[in-house]
């Protein structure tokens, strides 16, 4: 894995369906993210506030690089409606070189 490879993540995050499209663009328009495949009626089950909850919510996979970790987290803290929003950063082991310059080049 070249050092270039390992500057981008993979981030996971869910938000209502209705308002996931528009989390995605002020991201993207903010260049903190490359792009985002939304997944829409993923069936979520959770444990909140001493209760099983069950929601319809969309699935986000957000593609960003490293540098932008924590202003990424804060923004989506910031438009995302739940208090204790999803964000799992994953580092992909392997991205072919097209996609990670594409990535880098949006995001740097």
């Amino acid at each position: 894995m070249s050092a270039k490879q390992s500057n981008i993540l993979v981030i996971f995050t869910t938000a209502p369906q209705a308002e996931a499209a528009e989390i995605a663009k002020a991201l993207i328009e903010r260049r903190l993210i490359a792009c985002a495949s939304l997944i829409p009626a993923v069936n979520s089950l959770y444990f909140w506030e001493g209760q099983l909850n069950q929601a319809q919510e969309c699935q986000m996979i957000l593609k960003t690089c490293t540098s932008n970790l924590k202003k990424l987290e804060a923004a989506l803290a910031e438009l995302h409606p739940y208090e204790c929003p999803e964000f799992i950063a994953l580092e992909p082991k392997y991205c072919s070189s097209t996609y990670l310059n594409w990535v880098n080049d949006y995001c740097s």
